[in-house]
């Protein structure tokens, strides 16, 4: 821990990274404890303002067509999101058939 605070210390010289840190890490500890994966939380503030132009640039020329009409056109996109619905209903599906034989076995 004294070498992390040391290193974030000495990047830029500022007392205010060592006072990020900590309090990131104490947030990552606290979001493992009640038991999610900080990775996406992660990848959710750093893509997010990376993609959220885009979003509504897509919405500002999809107005014809109406709102997020457009990103259910189409066959890429149906693809996509027919394999997010799979894979999302694939994982509850077993974790309901793992309590179910967890409960079964006990």
């Amino acid at each position: 821990m004294f070498l992390a605070i040391i290193g974030a210390y000495a990047i830029r010289n500022n007392i205010f990274d060592v006072y990020l840190m900590l309090t990131i890490g104490i947030f990552v500890f606290l979001v493992r404890r009640i038991g999610f994966h900080p990775g996406p939380i992660g990848l959710g503030f750093i893509l997010g303002p990376i993609i959220e132009p885009s979003l509504v640039q897509a919405l500002y020329i999809s107005d014809a067509l109406g709102v997020g009409k457009i990103f259910f056109s189409g066959t890429i996109n149906i693809t996509l999101i027919s394999l997010s619905v799979i894979s999302v209903s694939a994982v509850a599906i077993s974790r309901i058939r793992a309590r179910k034989l967890a409960k079964v076995n006990s």
